[in-house]
């Protein structure tokens, strides 16, 4: 180290020792930067790695995105049509059991003309004209709804064409408040049940319950169809049995039998079941095979029904024969 007096000034330095201090120092700075070039150089890989990482799952998202949405949107069997056929069906499956709730008694007309025109009837209904031409002529009439024969004329007095295409079929001539009443109620159900109560009934009917099909098991339809509600009447003589009337048009030649805590009367493809809630399955059982259904005869203008005449045997086999319309 050097000491140096110019000019009444005082002065040191050290002479080239600061050289070797500042390459020492030069050589930490290089070696720091070095190793912080590394690092960046490590992130800024990772930062692509990662980069190209979410960029493939953002493609797969958006393509998992795009193949739900042609799902939903798919013409023939997507989420959207599945969803349109869901809701038609149970509009259908509404208007089915709106059908029940009204086609299941006779509909009441006060003249003819206004029963042609009426265009909810449909086949199996029954209708009450109180009079012809107007309501007070004295010449009401009971109809039976049917679908219009192949190639037929209705005679306009005994069989009527609808305007909705049906035929209404004349059942009987005036109508008194006997004969009404056996209309509505002259189909007679008698259960024992032995629940020592007096239950209320539940009365439905449908047809084509799985079994019973014509044609045999699962041919048409699948399970119950033109199920409805019938309107009934109770009567009960004991606390172990029940009267249900219901209307004469429901008739089977059938008894009740009981079956998983119901009764029913199958003829053919048709079937009635009445349901009394809650029973002991025991004491139901044990009455199995005691109750009866009857048909009333001689009330009002009422008969059992009578053998149709538009129809024509065709041979089966040998021992059998199928019943057409003429």
């Amino acid at each position: 180290m050097d000491f140096n007096v110019i000019d009444d000034q005082f002065f040191a330095h050290v002479g080239n020792a600061g050289r070797d201090y500042i390459d020492e120092f030069e050589k930490i700075l290089e070696q720091v930067t070095s190793r912080g070039n590394t690092i960046k150089n490590k992130l800024d890989q990772a930062g692509e790695t990662y980069s190209q990482e979410f960029s493939e799952w953002l493609a797969k998202y958006k393509q998992s995105l795009n193949d739900a949405m042609a799902e939903v949107n798919d013409p023939k069997n997507g989420l959207y049509v599945r969803y349109n056929q869901l809701l038609e069906m149970t509009k259908q499956i509404q208007e089915t059991l709106k059908q029940a709730q009204f086609h299941d008694r006779a509909w009441q007309f006060s003249d003819v003309p206004a029963m042609q025109n009426y265009a909810p009837l449909a086949a199996g209904d029954l209708a009450i004209t109180k009079g012809w031409d107007n309501y007070d002529d004295g010449h009401g009439a009971v109809w039976q709804i049917r679908v219009k024969h192949k190639d037929e004329v209705p005679d306009g007095t005994n069989v009527i064409e609808l305007t909705n295409g049906m035929a209404a079929e004349r059942n009987a001539s005036i109508v008194t408040a006997d004969s009404l009443e056996d209309l509505l109620y002259g189909y007679k159900i008698t259960i024992i049940h032995n629940q020592k109560d007096y239950p209320k009934p539940t009365v439905f009917y449908y047809e084509n319950a799985i079994g019973t099909e014509i044609g045999g098991f699962a041919s048409g339809s699948f399970g119950e169809t033109l199920t409805k509600l019938v309107p009934y009447k109770a009567e009960y003589a004991d606390n172990n049995s029940i009267v249900v009337r219901i209307p004469r048009n429901f008739y089977m030649d059938a008894k009740p039998y009981y079956k998983y805590g119901d009764w029913y009367l199958i003829s053919g493809n048709k079937t009635i079941k009445i349901s009394l809630g809650n029973v002991d399955d025991d004491a139901a059982k044990a009455g199995d095979g005691k109750g009866s259904s009857y048909l009333s005869h001689s009330t009002g203008y009422f008969n059992y029904p009578t053998a149709p005449s538009d129809l024509r045997a065709v041979y089966v086999n040998d021992t059998a024969e199928r019943l057409e319309r003429k």
